[in-house]
């Protein structure tokens, strides 16, 4: 088995990891509303895991990539949404409008990682 090909793997699976820690402890200080509940992210987690896992058992197949590029884009949108919720209501509550940002700054740290994951996941479907 090729060495390079194994890490790429690793690294794929880390992405899993990586979202998790930055959600779960946000979300136990901060609970977080609308679409990014505990349930519906772990539902939302236990998808990503099974494209992932689908992806590395399958990786020479194109249709698995474009897969994992779906699901990728499909949590950048939920992300927008709750992002875009928390913006909402910064402007109707203004007093406690600093508490929003608490909100958004893990939500961006989640959108940057998709975004470079997005790019990388679209450089493999090109080659």
């Amino acid at each position: 088995m090729n060495s390079k090909n194994t890490w790429q793997k690793f690294f794929i699976v880390l992405r899993l990891l990586l979202i998790s820690l930055i959600y779960f402890p946000t979300n136990t200080l901060l609970y977080f509303d609308f679409l990014m509940t505990e349930n519906l992210f772990l539902l939302y987690l236990i998808t990503y895991f099974i494209v992932v896992s689908l992806y590395i058992i399958f990786s020479e197949k194109k249709i698995f990539i474009i897969l994992l590029i779906s699901i990728e884009l499909f949590f950048t949108c939920i992300l927008f949404l709750e992002m875009g919720f928390y913006i909402r209501c910064m402007f109707r509550t203004p007093g406690e409008a600093g508490f929003g940002y608490l909100f958004i700054f893990p939500i961006l740290l989640m959108l940057v990682c998709f975004f470079v994951w997005i790019k990388k996941d679209l450089r493999k479907k090109c080659d």
